[in-house]
């Protein structure tokens, strides 16, 4: 059976994320985003930007865009323009809102940026448009003949000599999985179907597409567990209501720095040392079209 993104529950998600999306910068996205260093990693390994030529751009699934503006941003002496696509008009009105708060709607030197309302399988682009596409937390969504078909259609509409970086999260990252059923189990999973992949599979299809396979990589093995303890702690609890705020903390907020330095100094042993890619919460893949 294929499954394809229907827009209702993404509308959902993102008007409840759009919140939190919309406290963030573009700078504490490149500095403390894991998604975010994980693509700095596939890229700088694979060589996605070697070389003086500009590229054309897409993120085929934006959700917020944050990371697809950021990465346009940093590169826009290498990326000519990027186009973010997405089915849900939620994530799209998001994408947009961030765009203009960051300045990155008018001509400011970086790549010009353009919008696109559209499913995996209905991409209104003909061949050899892009040059890299990117995204994160999307081909898990598919199953049947269309998990393999999402990598064929990018294949298509990548130039020779493209690339595609692919984010998705781990099936053998334990916390994660169970934390994935609890939540099912109690109905409060919110992102519709989903099975995911294993750095074996997303290589599998990556090359069966036609793909060469140019870097792998994984990261943040250990934060689904926050995730899992905190389902595990609020099993029949009441939610809250009206809770007080509670008063500043400095030596929380001093413990806070400290974890979170330590928590990004493992995110690079996570990828330099590889086993990221068979324990992350994320696995990444590049792949180059010949």
């Amino acid at each position: 059976m294929e499954r394809n993104f229907r827009a209702d529950p993404w509308d959902r998600v993102w008007a409840k994320e759009g919140i939190d999306v919309c406290q963030s910068s573009l700078t504490q996205v490149m500095a403390r985003d894991s998604y975010y260093r994980l693509y700095r990693f596939l890229i700088q390994k694979a060589g996605v930007f070697r070389g003086p030529a500009k590229r054309r751009a897409l993120e085929a699934g934006c959700g917020s865009g944050l990371r697809a503006l950021a990465l346009t941003q940093e590169e826009k002496k290498r990326i000519q323009s990027c186009v973010l696509l997405d089915f849900s008009p939620e994530a799209l009105r998001l994408s947009k809102e961030m765009a203009g708060k960051n300045g990155l709607l008018r001509n400011n030197g970086g790549g010009a940026l353009s919008f696109a309302r559209a499913d995996l399988f209905g991409m209104p682009f003909p061949e050899n448009t892009f040059d890299i596409i990117w995204n994160e937390g999307v081909m898990e969504h598919f199953d049947g003949a269309g998990r393999q078909r999402g990598f064929d259609l990018i294949y298509r509409i990548l130039r020779p000599g493209g690339f595609f970086i692919c984010i998705v999260p781990n099936r053998l990252n334990l916390p994660f999985m169970l934390y994935k059923r609890l939540r099912v189990r109690r109905g409060r999973w919110e992102y519709g179907f989903q099975r995911e992949f294993t750095v074996q599979e997303l290589k599998s299809r990556f090359v069966k597409a036609g793909f060469e396979v140019t870097a792998v990589g994984g990261i943040d093995c250990c934060r689904p567990i926050k995730g899992l303890l905190k389902e595990l702690g609020e099993e029949n609890r009441p939610t809250p209501q009206n809770d007080p705020v509670p008063p500043a903390n400095p030596s929380g907020e001093k413990f806070g720095l400290h974890f979170r330095r330590t928590k990004e100094k493992f995110w690079k042993w996570e990828m330099k040392f590889g086993f990221g890619q068979w324990l992350g919460a994320d696995i990444g893949v590049c792949g180059k079209k010949g």
